[in-house]
C-alpha cells in the first residue's frame, strides 16, 4: 500500500508483501490509515482489518476474521476513535455456494474501537449491507434510490427504512455515537 504526501511530494510505501492491502481510509485526525488485508494467509480470501500510522509505523490488527471470513470497507468515525465496517463475521455467506468465484465484500455492518475492542453489530437482516460511512449530524438523509424504492438509513440504536428525503432523523438520538 502506498501513500502520497501532499501535491508536491512523492509516493511512499506503507506496507510491502505478497498479500493484498486494500480499501484504505485515512482517519480525520490524520493519525491512522485503516485498511483490509489478507496478510495472515495470502493464499486465502480471508480479509482482516488493520491500522497503521501514515509514516508506516504502529501496524496492528483491529479485526481478525476466521479462515474464509471477510472484514472490509473500514471507515473512521469523525473523532477517529472507531471504525465502521462490513463483514460476514456474524455468519456464513451463501456467495461461495451460489457463485464460488465471485468476491462479495458485503455482509453485516459493525463498529469497533481502533484498539480492537467493543465490536458491535449494527445490522442483522437478509440484505447484503455494504460500504458504510459516517455522516455529520447536520446532514439530512437523502433518497438515493430510484423512484418508488426504499432507502436504508442505519442508526446505532436501530436500523429503519426511509422512503423520503423529507423524513428527518433526530440527531439527539445518535449523538453518543
Amino acid at each position: 500500500m502506498n501513500a502520497v504526501e501532499g501535491e508536491s511530494a512523492g509516493i511512499y510505501r506503507l506496507t510491502d508483501g505478497q498479500w493484498i492491502d486494500t480499501m484504505c481510509n485515512w482517519s480525520p485526525d490524520g493519525e491512522w490509515i485503516a485498511f483490509a488485508s489478507n496478510r495472515d494467509d495470502p493464499e486465502r480470501v480471508s480479509f482482516s482489518l488493520y491500522v497503521v500510522h501514515p509514516n508506516a509505523t504502529g501496524l496492528r490488527k483491529v479485526v481478525h476474521c476466521r479462515e474464509g471470513g471477510r472484514a472490509n470497507h473500514p471507515w473512521f468515525s469523525p473523532d477517529s476513535k472507531s471504525l465502521v465496517f462490513t463483514s460476514d463475521y456474524a455468519g456464513v455467506s451463501a456467495e461461495p455456494i451460489s457463485n464460488p468465484h465471485h468476491f462479495q465484500p458485503a455482509g453485516e455492518i459493525f463498529t469497533v474501537n481502533i484498539e480492537g475492542s467493543d465490536v458491535r453489530r449494527l445490522t442483522h437482516n437478509a440484505y447484503e449491507d455494504g460500504t458504510p460511512t459516517w455522516a455529520p449530524f447536520y446532514l439530512k438523509p437523502a433518497n438515493v434510490a430510484e423512484s418508488g424504492q426504499d432507502v436504508a438509513l442505519c442508526r446505532f440504536d436501530d436500523c429503519r427504512w426511509l422512503s423520503s428525503p423529507d423524513q428527518v432523523v433526530d440527531a439527539s438520538d445518535v449523538s453518543s455515537c
